[in-house]
């Protein structure tokens, strides 16, 4: 049985808008939700309910990417679109997310226009305000533990050993980024993650990407 003496960070990703495609980093920051701009964003429908893959499979063509004072756009055949990495103020409704029910700033008219148009779809894009807390059950976290839109934890890791051995017993393989992780490591063993409860510090500090 492998230690956890060797195990470096492979990969490391945000997902700015929940469910659209993910952005790879060298660093990133750590806030008390997660990484960074990480599910910061959501698209929601007429009712509030976020809106995933599973229902709307265009979503996965959506890409992101940030630069120092906005979040880009794109899509097939779509201009891009800017969004201001500015906090949202006002404009609030409820949205609820696996039966979580918080507020989402709507970001305006253009933004939705933009994924309606792509999505073929009637939707809203809203943003995590900072003073809206969503917190984690504290069953599997320290009490007053946070999360941004992201399904339930803060934080998504899976190991490259994990999904080699996924791998292994499919006819299909499946990419890594099927699973939408934060963080990918290598040098431990299949699953061996799944064991794993140390924490590191709360809040403060930067995640790095080891070298590959």
């Amino acid at each position: 049985m492998r230690t956890t003496e060797n195990v470096t960070l492979s990969g490391l990703y945000v997902y700015p808008i929940k469910s659209c495609a993910g952005i790879s980093l060298e660093r990133s920051e750590l806030s008390v939700t997660g990484l960074r701009h990480d599910r910061r964003w959501m698209l929601v429908d007429e009712t509030g309910e976020f809106m995933s893959q599973r229902a709307h499979p265009r979503i996965a063509l959506i890409s992101t990417r940030l630069a120092p004072e906005c979040l880009i756009v794109s899509a097939p055949g779509m201009p891009e679109l800017e969004i201001s990495l500015q906090q949202m103020t006002g404009n609030l409704i409820d949205v609820r997310v696996f039966g979580d029910t918080n507020r989402g700033a709507l970001v305006g008219g253009e933004a939705d226009r933009w994924f309606g148009e792509f999505l073929q779809f009637p939707c809203r894009l809203v943003h995590k305000p900072d003073d809206d807390l969503r917190l984690i059950d504290s069953l599997y976290a320290e009490s007053g533990d946070q999360v941004s839109f992201a399904d339930g934890f803060a934080f998504l890791l899976i190991s490259e050993a994990s999904l080699e051995d996924l791998n292994g017993r499919l006819e299909d393989t499946l990419p890594m980024n099927r699973f939408r992780p934060n963080f990918v490591i290598k040098g431990c063993g299949p699953y061996a993650e799944d064991g794993w409860s140390r924490r590191g510090p709360r809040r403060g500090g930067l995640a790095r990407r080891c070298r590959r």
